[in-house]
C-alpha cells in the first residue's frame, strides 16, 4: 500500500483482437476509465490505451471492464445540489469501459456517472435495460421536496417477467450491486437456456482505496549562538564572544503520507523533535551559566512522486 503508483498484472484486448498480458495501471476507478496504461513488464516503455482502443481489460485481482455501447441517460441526478425541478429523461447510446459484475447467461454491468450509479442488464436476445438512480425536486407549500423516481424493481420484474425466479429476487432488492447479481443470477440458474449460474466478477469492495505511507525520521541540527559586545570603558564585557551553543543536537520524529493509490499526488504530514543548549562556565571562573530548551516541528502539505518508475 504504500507507494504512489500501482501496477497489477493484468490484460488487455484490444479492438484489433490483439490480448495484451503484462501490468496495468490500477487507478481504482469510480468512474469508467477513458484510458489504461499498460506496460508488458515492470522496467518496459508504457502505452496508453484510449477507450475506442479496448475491447476490454481485467486485472488479475479481479476487476473487469468491458467496452459498450449502453443505453445511458445523462440527465439522471442523484446529489440534492444538482437536482432538477422536473422529472427529465436524456438517454442515448453512448461507448462505455463499464465494469462487468457478471457474464455469462446474463450480463451485468456498472457504471459511475457524474456521481450518478448506472446498471446496466442484459438478457438473450434481448438490448440492455438501463437501471440507474433518480431523483428530482417538487415544491410542495413552498417546500422543496426530494422525489425518489428510481423504479428499477417495476422494470426489472417487466424485463424478467416469465422468470418467476428473477421477478421474487427483483421484488427483494436493494439498489445495490450484490442484490442486482442476486436478480440476475435467479434468471441465469433458472429461466436460462443452461440453467446454470452466471461468472460473478464482481469486486464489491475494492481494496485500499487509501494508502498510507509513515515512517519514522532521524537526523540532527546545529545551533550556533553567541554574544559579540563591542567594549565599553576600561572593563572587557562581560559576555563578550560567550558562546551558548555550538553542538549537533539528534532530532527525531514520524511521519505520515495519505494518498489515493497509483496517484502521485499525496497529503503529507510530519512531527520532528530536537533539544539545543547546553551548560559551561566561563574561561575565568566567574560566569557559569546553564541553558536549554526544546524544539518541536510539525509541517502539512503536499507531496509528489517524480519517478514513475517507484511501485
Amino acid at each position: 500500500m504504500a507507494h504512489g503508483q500501482g501496477f497489477e498484472r493484468g490484460l488487455v484486448v484490444t479492438t484489433a483482437g490483439d490480448t495484451l498480458r503484462g501490468e496495468i495501471e490500477n487507478r481504482f476507478w469510480q468512474a469508467p476509465p477513458e484510458n489504461v496504461v499498460f506496460r508488458p513488464a515492470p522496467q518496459a516503455s508504457r502505452r496508453t490505451f484510449d477507450k475506442a482502443q479496448l475491447r476490454a481489460f481485467r486485472l488479475e485481482k479481479g476487476r473487469y471492464f468491458r467496452a459498450e455501447v449502453v443505453p445511458l441517460d445523462r440527465a439522471a441526478r442523484s446529489r440534492t445540489a444538482s437536482l432538477l425541478g422536473k422529472l427529465e429523461f436524456d438517454q442515448r447510446p453512448e461507448l462505455l469501459l463499464a465494469e462487468v459484475l457478471v457474464e455469462g447467461p446474463v450480463t451485468l454491468l456498472q457504471a459511475v456517472v457524474d456521481d450518478v450509479t448506472h446498471y446496466f442488464v442484459q438478457r438473450p436476445g434481448q438490448p440492455f435495460l438501463e437501471l440507474t438512480e433518480r431523483k428530482y425536486l417538487v415544491d410542495k407549500n413552498g417546500q422543496a421536496l426530494v422525489v425518489d423516481a428510481n423504479n428499477y424493481k417495476s422494470q426489472l420484474t417487466i424485463y424478467f417477467g416469465e422468470c418467476p425466479a428473477a421477478v421474487a429476487a427483483a421484488g427483494k432488492a436493494s439498489f445495490l450491486a450484490k442484490d442486482l447479481i442476486a436478480v440476475a443470477q435467479a434468471f441465469a440458474r433458472n429461466c436460462s437456456a443452461t440453467q446454470q449460474a452466471a461468472s460473478t466478477t464482481a469486486v464489491l469492495k475494492p481494496p485500499h482505496f487509501i494508502a498510507f505511507n509513515g515512517g519514522l525520521l532521524a537526523g540532527g541540527s546545529y545551533n550556533r549562538l553567541s554574544f559579540d559586545n563591542p567594549k565599553a570603558g576600561i572593563e572587557s564585557p562581560l559576555f563578550n564572544d560567550l558562546r551558548l551553543d555550538g553542538k549537533w543536537h539528534p532530532s527525531m520524529g514520524l511521519y505520515l503520507d495519505v494518498l489515493l493509490p497509483a496517484r502521485r499526488w499525496m497529503v503529507h504530514t510530519e512531527l520532528t523533535y530536537s533539544t539545543y543548549g547546553q551548560a559551561a562556565t566561563q574561561t575565568a571562573g566567574v560566569l557559569a551559566y546553564q541553558w536549554s530548551g526544546s524544539q518541536i516541528n510539525g509541517r502539512f502539505g503536499a507531496r509528489h512522486v517524480f519517478n514513475r518508475n517507484a511501485d
